[in-house]
């Protein structure tokens, strides 16, 4: 066994590269998979987690995805609107808690969500620092959106006027 041992050893000396990249093509081969594996399972969690909590989705007709994709992600074209009434039917039929989201428009890059305060409920989301608003025209800017902006202007009053 010792000279075949040897054999090998000596191959694997002489032939440096291509054992190097024999060695590399194999741990590919085993590693790769396994990673991509990784990677594909915590995407499908991420993914499912946040439509768990959205177990029904009302909308107009269309695309089914479009609607999904812009309800729980913002990053779709905005489907048809729906009448308002759909909502209060929902509400009515006590069988779900009913949020309307109205995501027509972008400050930028950033989609603008028009929802109630169940919004916040309902994802279990909270106010870092402020408050929710309290009269219409009001908005929560998440800190995401807050953190490339700069500081707001300081006015300052002067004791002439």
């Amino acid at each position: 066994m010792s000279r075949v041992a040897y054999m090998v050893w000596a191959y694997l000396i002489h032939h440096k590269r291509k054992s190097v990249l024999l060695v590399a093509a194999a741990a590919i081969v085993l590693y790769v998979p396994a990673g991509l594996d990784v990677v594909v399972r915590q995407s499908e969690e991420d993914l499912t987690a946040r439509a768990g909590a959205t177990p029904l989705l009302i909308g107009a007709k269309g695309s089914q995805l479009e609607l999904v994709l812009n309800s729980l992600y913002l990053s779709s074209e905005p489907p048809n609107p729906t009448a308002y009434r759909e909502l209060r039917r929902a509400q009515e039929s006590g069988l779900a808690t009913a949020v309307p989201m109205y995501v027509r428009f972008r400050a930028g890059t950033v989609p603008i969500v028009g929802t109630s305060f169940d919004y916040f409920d309902r994802r279990g989301l909270s106010i870092g620092s402020g408050r929710l608003p309290a009269m219409l025209g009001e908005c929560v800017v998440g800190a995401p959106v807050c953190s490339p902006l700069p500081p707001p202007p300081t006015i300052m009053r002067s004791s002439s006027t």
